[in-house]
């Protein structure tokens, strides 16, 4: 994760204003921003089936030292998320999928199917970065995934 850091660490201090830094989206590679974080993106590269889903978006989320996402449901069941808090400062970031509530860690994966009901809360004394991997679910077929459109 160290040479990751190098990267995401100038986003973290670079771009104040941002809250969103878009890496992939509908199996598109964001040209400007893979150029800013190319280990990233070449790392995600090799993971086909978040790098070609059509459905899903790549990005690292900025969480504000105080956020509260309120309780929703993703748009679809054909793709699954993956969770990877980078860095997060002494405060707790804490998902909720349907009944279920996980504190989660840094450099620790957790993924969720996002068509369950969810929320995120983030308490902390800096700025936290979290990288968002969305997927195709894994029961899709290949044909299936070919003919779905984008969302």
């Amino acid at each position: 994760f160290s040479v990751l850091y190098e990267e995401v660490g100038f986003l973290n201090s670079s771009n104040q204003e941002k809250s969103v830094w878009m890496l992939y989206s509908n199996g598109k590679r964001d040209s400007y921003n893979c150029h800013m974080t190319p280990k990233l993106c070449d790392l995600i590269a090799e993971f086909v089936s978040a790098a070609k889903c059509r459905r899903g978006e790549t990005r690292i989320l900025y969480l504000p030292t105080s956020l509260h996402i309120p309780s929703h449901v993703g748009p679809t069941n054909t793709r699954l998320r993956a969770l990877l808090p980078l860095k997060l400062s002494s405060g707790s970031l804490r998902v909720r999928v349907a009944q279920e509530t996980k504190e989660l860690q840094e450099e620790k994966l957790f993924v969720i199917d996002d068509s369950f009901e969810q929320e995120v809360w983030y308490k902390g004394n800096k700025r936290g970065l979290l990288l968002i991997i969305e997927f195709w679910h894994p029961d899709l077929s290949e044909t299936k995934r070919t003919t779905l459109s984008s969302l």
